[in-house]
């Protein structure tokens, strides 16, 4: 399942997903769209992968100027994520939270 989220500082969108979407090692990828869906370079962003104090950040590998992915080992159930990155020029900081359900089974 994908998730897409509309960044309003933008008027862009970030998508995530998880492949696998299950327990145990999986990918996050992470990818910016402007308003026109058209590809949204950015630097490099900051990937979360949970909340509080068990929030951790996930090393990010860049796979083209608006694309991105990390190794993660996901745990089961509601996970949340957050991804932060700004544009190239620094004017806008580009935020995004979204949960992905991670199956219990």
């Amino acid at each position: 399942k994908q998730y897409t989220v509309e960044l309003v500082s933008s008027g862009g969108f970030l998508r995530v997903w998880a492949d696998p979407q299950r327990g145990g090692p999986s990918q996050v990828f992470a990818t910016f769209f402007d308003r026109f869906g058209e590809p949204q370079p950015v630097g490099d962003p900051v990937l979360t992968i949970g909340s509080g104090a068990a929030a951790r950040q996930e090393t990010v590998r860049r796979l083209d100027t608006n694309r991105f992915v990390a190794d993660v080992a996901l745990p089961r159930g509601k996970v949340p994520v957050a991804v932060v990155a700004r544009t190239p020029d620094g004017d806008h900081r580009l935020r995004a939270d979204v949960t992905i359900e991670v199956p219990l089974r």
